[in-house]
């Protein structure tokens, strides 16, 4: 008995370990969840008292982006000079994105996720000001 309880605990050990989920979540294969924070361009509120900062908060989902490659991506996209809320070209391919702009007429805040999926999308990445 003590040896098939021995053993079905190193199934699940082994099972649990390979999912990510005994070590905390950190694993390389985690996807999905809080990234850390991002450096970029500086950010103004685009209301009062206009608050301003460089880092931002990012957010992925599901497993077609990693928070690495979003970082990439949000660097990239925070830069852009907008006129209003709206579509946003320069995200991965196969993404559509979205931002708003802030006092500064920079994408402060937007999201991205793939064409082929519609409203409440398992795929996407979305930052705002940290």
């Amino acid at each position: 008995m003590k040896s098939m309880t021995l053993a079905l605990a190193s199934i699940v050990a082994v099972t649990l370990a390979g999912a990510g989920i005994a070590s905390g979540g950190g694993s390389s294969l985690a996807k999905s969840g809080t990234c850390p924070l991002v450096a970029g361009v500086k950010w103004v509120l685009p209301y009062a008292p206009y608050t301003s900062g460089t880092k931002y908060d990012l957010h992925v989902g599901g497993t077609k982006i990693t928070c690495k490659q979003a970082a990439g991506y949000v660097r990239k996209l925070v830069t852009l000079h907008i006129r209003k809320s709206g579509p946003l070209s320069g995200g991965p391919k196969g993404f559509k994105c979205t931002a708003s702009p802030g006092r500064n007429g920079l994408a402060y805040t937007g999201t991205c996720q793939p064409t082929s999926e519609g409203f409440l999308p398992r795929d996407y990445f979305t930052w705002t000001v940290g």
